[in-house]
Parts: structure tokens; sequence; C-alpha cells
């Protein structure tokens, strides 16, 4: 997994390649930790993501708690319809917001 990071207008970007699951999830939390210790909105790029596992879906709940908490957003994008099936099945898609 490789894990970009870009910033704009209050928003920082991550965009995840690869699979998130038990062995890269510690990674992407990493990567999250600061971005929520900013006052900013936070958007998941999933466009080249693979697949997810339960330990990627446990990062992703953890961060929209930590961001519903502290009054951001958190915001799915370009999940293919692999990783779209999983949040479907998990009860997630209403949830999260995913464009």
């Amino acid at each position: 997994m490789t894990i970009s990071k870009t910033s704009e207008n209050n928003n920082t970007v991550l965009a995840i390649t690869g699979k998130l699951d038990s062995n890269t999830s510690k990674e992407l939390s990493k990567e999250i930790e600061p971005v929520l210790a900013e006052a900013c909105d936070i958007t998941l790029d999933f466009t080249a993501l693979q697949t997810i596992s339960s330990a990627g879906l446990r990062v992703l709940l953890s961060t929209h708690k930590s961001c519903k908490a502290g009054g951001k957003t958190m915001i799915i994008k370009g999940a293919n319809p692999s990783v779209q099936e999983v949040f479907d099945l998990m009860g997630f898609t209403g949830l999260f917001t995913i464009i």
C-alpha cells in the first residue's frame, strides 16, 4: 500500500493505492493521526484501492468517529465496485459520505 497526501482549502486528501488490510491498516492510522489533530477535513481517495479488510474498516470507523467528534468531515471517494460492495454488506454506505 502507498499513501500520498495533499492539502487544499482546509481539506487533506489521502490517496491510497493497493490493499488496506491487517498488514497496512496501522500505516494508514499513522498517516491519519496528524490530520485529525489539525483543524481540517479529510478525504480518503480510494480510486486506486484494490481491496479492504475488516482491519481497514476499523480504521475508517475510528476516523469517522474522531472527525464527527471534532466537527470535521470524512469523505470517501472513488471506491471501486468490490470496495463499495464491502461497504454495502457491512452497512457502512449510510454511515460514510461516499462520492
